[in-house]
């Protein structure tokens, strides 16, 4: 009589294959509390290998392939989650060293741009009339509808947080749901 331990070490198996093997028909049954005959196991594994596929080096076993197949995912998805820390400790560094800002932050960069350089274009046409009092009108007609269409193209920049992937959740640097609701307020058109 032998125990599992002993019947793995006879048939240079690991327990784990024992459990596998025992849950296949035919492999004996324990006399007693976990008391296998060894004689009988080793023949049946004599008969199992005998009818297991040729050519392979080993009997063909359900079981362990599967926890392989699960262990290697397990092991993709270890690699995964490491390497999304690996991307947001890049992202957190890039972002302390300023070379990156949250879509929240260019959005109110470039509003605040375009309020300056639209105010700045505004001024453009009184100045020119100080300075040349006699403007034929058709060039004040030019400059009134080169500014209007400069007007309209400020008005329309913009950037649509759903155009870039939220790049880290984690920290709370995506991007602003409340974005576009803000930008289709302030935007307008100049006439032309």
């Amino acid at each position: 009589m032998a125990t599992q331990g002993e019947i793995a070490r006879h048939l240079d198996l690991s327990e784990r294959q024992i459990n596998n093997l025992q849950k296949l028909a035919g492999f004996p049954v324990p006399q007693g509390r976990g008391q296998y005959d060894l004689d009988a196991c080793r023949h049946w594994y004599i008969r199992y290998l005998r009818t297991a596929k040729p050519g392979s080096g080993e009997p063909e076993m359900e079981g362990d392939e599967s926890t392989k197949t699960l262990d290697r995912q397990k092991a993709e998805l270890a690699n995964e989650y490491r390497q999304e820390q690996i991307e947001n400790l890049r992202l957190r560094r890039m972002v302390l060293s300023k070379q990156y800002a949250p879509i929240t932050v260019l959005s109110a960069v470039l509003l605040q741009w375009c309020t300056g350089a639209r105010t700045r274009v505004d001024s453009w046409l009184p100045r020119l009339k100080m300075v040349w009092p006699d403007v034929p009108h058709h060039v004040i007609t030019l400059f009134r509808n080169e500014i209007a269409a400069l007007m309209n193209e400020l008005a329309d920049v913009g950037i649509n947080p759903e155009d870039y992937c939220d790049s880290d959740i984690e920290s709370g640097f995506a991007s602003d749901p409340d974005l576009e609701d803000e930008e289709a307020a302030d935007r307008g058109s100049v006439g032309g």
